[in-house]
């Protein structure tokens, strides 16, 4: 996908507001021969990204691990 039909596309995307994100970037990857992208997200509010519409919560991962404590209540023992 060039960066001109990505513009030409971009206006039809809609855009969620978290008031816990700080940032959030798109990383393409083309390391496996196909394009694929990611959203980098930088703030707190995984449950609330997990839970937006388009985010694959199996493929989502945080390094706070508090906050994935309390988004998928994981018993430590």
């Amino acid at each position: 996908m060039g960066l001109q039909q990505l513009a030409r596309q971009l206006p039809s995307v809609v855009v969620k507001g978290l008031p816990q994100v700080a940032r959030a970037v798109i990383a393409c990857d083309d390391a496996h021969g196909t394009t694929r992208y990611k959203l980098c997200v930088e703030g707190d509010g995984l449950r609330d990204v997990i839970a937006t519409y388009g985010v694959n919560g199996n493929k989502t991962t945080s390094n706070n691990i508090l906050e994935v404590n309390l988004s998928f209540y994981i018993i430590f023992l």
